[in-house]
């Protein structure tokens, strides 16, 4: 939460959104000459004034997140950085390596 414009009268802005599809045991099929689907992916947009939204699903045994952000309050590289120190910080949390 930032400071900022009201929200609830706290004075707070949201700044991030999750959106959790949960775990999905099966690959979904979309016939059989299309193949079986390797990897799931879904984003959700961030409202404004969220400066970021985080997708996450479970395919069999692995992760898929999808990071989007607002283009209006922040660049590319700063995305970019957030999305690689959230994947540093994930996989530190997954390998038990976190200090």
């Amino acid at each position: 939460m930032w400071p900022g414009s009201t929200s609830g009268g706290l004075g707070l802005n949201e700044t991030a959104v999750l959106s959790d599809l949960g775990w999905v045991a099966a690959p979904p099929s979309f016939g059989p000459d299309a193949g079986t689907a390797a990897e799931l992916w879904f984003s959700s947009s961030p409202p404004f004034p969220c400066w970021l939204s985080l997708g996450a699903v479970r395919l069999g045994e692995r992760l898929h997140l999808a990071f989007r952000h607002r283009r209006t309050l922040s660049g590319p590289d700063a995305a970019a950085r957030f999305a690689e120190r959230f994947r540093v910080e994930l996989y530190a949390i997954v390998r038990g390596t976190v200090s």
